[in-house]
This record gives C-alpha cells, structure tokens and sequence, in this order.
C-alpha cells in the first residue's frame, strides 16, 4: 500500500487544467515535437572528515558555499536527438538564446521543410523578451503549456 501524502502531488484545479491540455492535444503529430529541457548537476566532494579532538575543543569544518555546477541543455524528437550544450554559467534570457542558437537553430536550419513544434516547459527565461523575439525571428513555434499553477 502506497503511504498517503499530507499534501496532493497537484491540486485538483492543476490535474483539471493538466487534463484539458491533454483532451486539446489529442490529435497533435507528436512526432513533430522537439521536446527540450535542462538539468543542473553538482560537484561536490562525498566523504567524511575525520576529526579528533578533545572534549574543551571547537572544531571548523570545511564547507563549499557555491559548489561547483554543470548545466546541461538538450533536445530531442521522434527520429533525432538534438544536440546537447554544456555549460557552466547560471541560464538567463540572453543565455538561453545563445544555446537555442548553438542547439536548436542548426537542426532546423539543416531540416527547413519539416514543421516542426518546440517543446519547452514555463520557466521564466523561456518566456523572456529577448527569447521570445529570437523564437519568432526564426518562425519557431512554441507548444503551449499548462501554466503552473502554485497553491
């Protein structure tokens, strides 16, 4: 039995608008869609720091304020994976376009007759200005996406 959570995963408002998007997108050709995303990794040192002292003693331990990350960014559709970018700068509006230039813009340039629709989730740098802008430039179009709803 699967233990019960004290707050819902989703709102029933969130899992009602979730569900409207997947009855509008029934007869989408999701094999035109290049879903993307992002994660962060982190580096940080694994062990333990052994320490002897006695009992009247304070000790410092070490620790890494901002350890040190890797992003990676990278996409993918039905018969290709994209490319991915590595980089290791916190994402912005203008860094996002540099990678959609790096990353996305190639792949539909060397494909110019498929029709194709990017898939990209609600963070806030996606949907920027200047994101926006290089987006329509190109003729990318964007799939829509349940907003997040916060409670």
């Amino acid at each position: 039995m699967l233990p019960v959570l004290k707050k819902p995963l989703l709102t029933e408002k969130q899992r009602e608008t979730r569900l409207s998007w997947i009855r509008n997108h029934q007869g989408q050709d999701w094999k035109k869609v290049i879903f993307s995303d992002e994660k962060t990794f982190f580096f940080m040192k694994q062990g333990r720091l052994l320490v002897r002292r006695y009992s009247n003693e304070t000790v410092v331990r070490p620790t890494v304020k901002h350890p040190p990350k890797l992003y990676i960014w990278g996409c993918f559709c039905y018969s290709h994976f994209i490319n991915l970018t590595i980089f290791n700068y916190t994402l912005t509006g203008i860094g996002y376009v540099k990678i959609l230039r790096r990353g996305l813009l190639p792949y539909l340039r060397s494909h110019p007759r498929k029709h194709y629709i990017f898939q990209e989730d609600n963070d806030p740098k996606h949907q920027s200005r200047i994101a926006t802008t290089i987006k329509s430039q190109n003729g990318i179009r964007v799939l829509d996406w349940p907003q997040i709803l916060r409670t």
